[in-house]
């Protein structure tokens, strides 16, 4: 997934690309206690954010919880 747009969408990702960490210089960060589900659905989301409206909402709340931890 494109860097800016995570940025762009997740307070979190922004400070973790932003600050002078490993992960900002390499670009690369592991996310090794974050399902694949959750993290599809935040992809999705990024890209097409019309996605919402068909979640439901159990996933909708894994899905803010991601974006905002």
């Amino acid at each position: 997934m494109h860097k800016g747009l995570l940025c762009c969408h997740s307070p979190f990702f922004k400070a973790a690309f932003t600050v002078p960490y490993k992960e900002a210089s390499d670009g690369i960060l592991v996310l090794e206690d974050e399902s694949h589900r959750v993290f599809s659905l935040f992809n999705h989301w990024a890209y097409d954010p019309t996605i919402l409206r068909y979640l439901k909402p159990l996933a909708l709340i894994g899905l803010y919880a991601f974006a905002e931890e």
